[in-house]
């Protein structure tokens, strides 16, 4: 039962009061609870918009583990077109922690970075002097408020940037790419999809769309230190960095990157 000002509920009450469309629960790798409404099925995908972050900095990890990618390094190492901008200087690691100081207003107040983002990248209605694709909306930004790391600010374009430095170093579609090191290796169920812009670009941010049972199997993942089936999917010490928020990377990733990376 949960509790209400109005008195105890039911679960299913709760979830239903709160438009609930699933709820999936495992214990110990199995699947204990899965409760689905309305057109929500074991075999639909749903969005999961901001959680598509969490996919994004995982395969950053899974990347730098294959020494295709240091952190360390500043982004426009990878994607030298952003020099113009006031990502200058941000390196990876930054925007892994989401503390470069690029202005970027996150509301959904009228004319604001996040509002033209949805636009571009949502209901790809261009709006005349606002940017077509994500790529330009991230060209736009050339204003700071504070120097690269001095402090985290939620901001869902730190996500897309690290979406264009994966297709980047790896040569392929952030789609591709997921499937290839991750949804295959995992054993999932169900395809899943992410949401493009007029140029194709998966929004990294948010764009995901998955079915509970496969997201659970990225979350027993995450639990069993990243490995699946006997092959180790996800750097473990990735997985252990991430969960204690250290920006020190742990002896065994330090020892992937050349030596000219390193301190």
């Amino acid at each position: 039962m949960v509790s209400f000002p109005d008195g105890k509920r039911s679960v299913a009450d709760f979830l239903e009061r709160n438009f609930t469309d699933g709820l999936l629960v495992l214990h110990r790798g199995r699947i204990v609870l899965e409760y689905y409404i309305d057109c929500l099925g074991p075999q639909n995908q749903h969005l999961v918009m901001s959680a598509t972050k969490s996919f994004t900095g995982t395969l950053t990890g899974m990347l730098m583990n294959k020494g295709l990618l240091d952190v360390r390094k500043p982004v426009t190492h990878y994607l030298p077109e952003l020099a113009s901008t006031a990502y200058r200087g941000a390196t990876v690691q930054q925007l892994l922690d989401m503390s470069s100081g690029v202005i970027f207003d996150e509301s959904l107040n009228e004319g604001s970075h996040m509002q033209k983002g949805l636009y571009a990248g949502w209901y790809r209605q261009p709006v005349p002097g606002w940017p077509r694709t994500y790529w330009e909306l991230i060209l736009s930004l050339d204003e700071a408020e504070r120097s690269h790391g001095a402090l985290f600010n939620y901001r869902s374009i730190e996500s897309c940037v690290l979406g264009f430095v994966l297709q980047r170093e790896s040569g392929m579609s952030l789609a591709d790419l997921m499937s290839y090191e991750l949804w295959g290796p995992m054993g999932a169920e169900e395809d899943a999809y992410i949401v493009v812009d007029d140029a194709g670009f998966a929004v990294a941010s948010g764009g995901l769309c998955a079915t509970l049972r496969d997201l659970g199997r990225f979350a027993q993942l995450l639990v069993e230190g990243g490995a699946w089936g006997g092959r180790q999917i996800i750097p473990s010490g990735w997985i252990e960095a991430t969960r204690n928020g250290r920006v020190e990377l742990p002896e065994e990733m330090r020892k992937l990157l050349p030596k000219r990376c390193l301190p």
